[in-house]
């Protein structure tokens, strides 16, 4: 790698480190979603605010899925999300399907720094029976064929994760580059000794008298 390709590398690092999005505690994590079934994908559709995740608060939310054209009962149907802006974005996951449990709930862990989204990870699991039991008119719901939107149950779980320094993180960003920096360094001042030995022993070589 050379000088300028290195230090253009710099750039865009130092680049992204600045423009990460902080966060405040309660504002809303833009969050968007599409669906697939049969062989068929959605366009993505925002979420509106009161089923996106706030910042630092866990929540329950009631997400209506609408029925996409063409789907007839029985299909499988995935879900997947997208967070702050696509920098997130879940696998596919089957939500409903001929051979799931009658209510299917999601459950998304969103891990943070201080005032930035660092991950997110999401599975999908069979509602218990105690909380089946609790809400009957969500369980009718979805048992109903005929009746759309359904509601998908969305669990937001928030963990804090260790937190790094600004400046510490400029540090280890710059001393990375210095080592790699050497090591460049290291390599062109090689090949210039190799260079310049091949150019003494041509030098030194006698030279063949010329014949007459």
């Amino acid at each position: 790698m050379g000088l300028l390709q290195l230090l253009a590398s710099l750039t865009l690092v130092a680049g992204l480190v600045g423009t990460c999005h902080a966060y405040s505690l309660g504002d809303f994590v833009p969050t968007a979603r599409r669906g697939q079934f049969q062989t068929q994908r959605t366009q993505w559709h925002d979420v509106h605010g009161q089923h996106c995740p706030k910042f630092g608060h866990d929540q329950l939310v009631s997400l209506p899925i609408p029925k996409p054209q063409a789907f007839r009962p029985g299909d499988n149907y995935k879900i997947q999300f997208s967070f702050a802006g696509d920098q997130f974005v879940t696998p596919w996951l089957l939500v409903m399907g001929r051979y799931l449990s009658l209510v299917s709930y999601l459950d998304v862990e969103l891990t943070h720094t201080g005032g930035e989204l660092r991950s997110v990870r999401a599975a999908v699991y069979d509602l218990p029976h105690r909380d089946a039991a609790a809400h009957p008119l969500l369980v009718s719901q979805w048992a109903n064929a005929s009746h759309w939107p359904k509601p998908l149950l969305v669990q937001y779980r928030w963990v804090a994760g260790a937190e790094v320094r600004g400046d510490h993180a400029l540090l280890l960003l710059f001393a990375a580059a210095a080592a790699l920096l050497g090591l460049v360094l290291s390599n062109a001042y090689r090949s210039y000794r190799r260079h310049l030995a091949a150019f003494v022993v041509a030098v030194a070589a006698p030279t063949q008298p010329k014949a007459d």
